[in-house]
């Protein structure tokens, strides 16, 4: 019966050692391999009968694990728990294959043997160490962004953030951790962000549908710069929020290049505008210029003509006394008659005068930067088209022409629309007729550059104002139909002359025009002075 139940047991111990589902083995003190079963058979590629009490187990593992499993198995035998019961090990097998195997190793007790058995656990350190590669990738990517990224929790506290993030935000990622966006948000997000997240918010305090709330985005100035801000709402399997991904974007090189090509559109659009002015201008100039000829040479034969009239009808005056002439005693008709004789010879003139600004003005060559300008040819002329906008601004204008001012090179209808557009912004800051408008021209010897200075007393303009008067589409005169490209089309015009446009200014005291161009030393050799 003994004898029964010892074979009994002994079938029972070599079913399980070959059943376990790992490779098991028996290890002899001298770590000779005194059993082995089918799996480790299949894991190392060997045939029992070459393992069995002909191998170490050492001679089955590669330089490190050998140490390694020695220097335990030396401290197993010293004391059973002086060495790790689990451990990691790399088996080469019979085809030199590596495999990375989960070694559990204990002592039989009673005896000098010990058993391990061994889990293949290749598959999964290569998926762990893809894992952790891809991790890094991530990790890289997501530090290296041009995108500031933030993770916030379901509270809105940061959870974690990128380098460009905490570049955006002046914030270091300690300062953040633990704290809500609604603590820092105002520095770099603002009241619109604010209230899109608390609108996010109020969707999980009333519970309702979280399938709902879509991603909020805003765009904004920051600095000098311009960012778009999104925050994106992250749901689980539930559909609820978990957490929020907040992106900060710079956006200021589309910003600029969607302001430039607006500009541009507008330039086309005005360029086309007038050129078709141009034609009309042209076509009016003609037409009045015909009738007025006619208007001034007869003017002239009604002076001539009234002054030898006028001798004959004083001595008929003398002789017979006073009499109506138009309507009027002729003592008092005859000097008015003179006067509107005159009139009307001195408006013809100013007639012709504006007749050839406009012709000018409606020139085509206006894309030409290398005529001689004189600065007080083109100041006169405008002032000539401008007189009437001017008298009906003020009843005191002034204006200064320098002496002997050198040309510059340029385009002369350009600088003329330059000085119309900024004439007329002057007469349109005035309040009241008593308020002064000044202009005059210079010549600065030191910088070689003429100047000309417009000046006026209106409402002048604020601190913050003033630094985008010259931005395109800018304008302080929505209620006036103003479009905000003036000034901006005068800027350009002006840097391409070399020059500059500045301005000073103070609400309630007016507000001064500087335009400042360079002088071409070759026109000044070539020709001389002009004034």
């Amino acid at each position: 019966m003994t004898e029964y139940k010892m074979r009994k047991s002994e079938y029972e111990y070599q079913t399980i050692f070959e059943t376990t589902g790992t490779a098991t083995v028996i290890i002899e003190e001298d770590m000779t391999l005194s059993r082995a079963n089918t799996e480790f058979e299949r894991l190392s590629g060997h045939p029992k009968k070459d393992i069995e009490g002909k191998i170490k187990l050492t001679d089955f593992f590669d330089e490190e694990s050998m140490k390694r499993m020695k220097e335990y198995h030396r401290l197993r035998r010293l004391d059973p728990d002086a060495a790790p019961r689990n451990y990691e090990c790399k088996l080469i097998d019979k085809k030199g294959d590596g495999k990375v195997l989960l070694a559990t190793v204990s002592i039989i007790p009673g005896t000098k043997q010990s058993v391990a058995s061994f889990l293949d656990i290749t598959e999964r350190k290569e998926a762990e160490k893809t894992r952790i590669g891809l991790l890094k990738e991530i990790e890289t990517i997501f530090e290296n962004l041009p995108l500031g990224i933030a993770y916030l929790d379901s509270e809105f506290k940061f959870i974690s953030t990128n380098k460009r993030f905490n570049e955006f935000t002046q914030y270091r990622e300690e300062d953040l951790m633990g704290k809500t966006c609604y603590e820092t948000i105002g520095e770099y997000a603002g009241d619109p962000l604010k209230k899109g997240l608390e609108k996010i918010c109020s969707f999980c305090k009333k519970d309702e549908c979280f399938r709902n709330v879509k991603p909020t985005t805003i765009e904004r100035p920051l600095g000098e710069n311009f960012i778009r801000v999104t925050t994106v709402p992250e749901l689980d399997e539930d559909g609820n929020i978990y957490r929020f991904i907040e992106i900060i974007e710079d956006i200021t090189e589309r910003k600029q290049a969607e302001e430039k090509a607006k500009l541009q559109r507008k330039q086309l659009l005005m360029a086309d505008k007038m050129k078709s002015l141009g034609v009309l201008v042209s076509g009016v100039a003609h037409e009045i210029n015909n009738p007025n000829n006619y208007i001034l040479l007869n003017s002239k034969i009604i002076s001539r003509a009234w002054n030898d009239i006028m001798p004959i009808i004083n001595r008929y005056h003398e002789e017979y006394g006073d009499f109506d002439l138009a309507g009027l005693p002729y003592s008092k008709a005859h000097k008015k008659l003179e006067q509107l004789i005159s009139g009307i010879t001195e408006g013809s003139i100013r007639i012709e005068k504006i007749v050839r600004s406009l012709k000018d003005f409606a020139r085509h060559d206006r894309g030409m930067i290398n005529q001689p300008i004189c600065v007080n040819s083109v100041l006169e002329s405008t002032l000539l088209i401008m007189d009437n906008l001017i008298k009906k601004s003020t009843k005191r204008f002034s204006v200064t022409y320098g002496k002997d001012l050198p040309p510059v090179k340029g385009n002369y209808q350009q600088l003329e629309q330059v000085l119309i557009n900024l004439v007329t912004n002057a007469c349109q800051a005035l309040t009241e007729k008593g308020q002064r408008i000044d202009i005059s021209t210079s010549f600065n010897e030191t910088s070689d550059k003429v100047e000309i200075k417009i000046r006026d007393e209106g409402v002048g303009i604020s601190g913050e104002d003033l630094k985008h008067i010259m931005d395109p589409f800018f304008t302080t005169k929505r209620d006036m139909d103003g479009t905000g490209l003036g000034l901006s089309i005068s800027y350009n015009i002006v840097k391409d002359h070399g020059g500059d446009i500045k301005f000073t200014s103070s609400p309630e005291k007016g507000t001064t025009a500087f335009i400042i161009l360079p002088v071409d030393p070759a026109i000044i050799s070539d020709m001389g002075t002009v004034t």
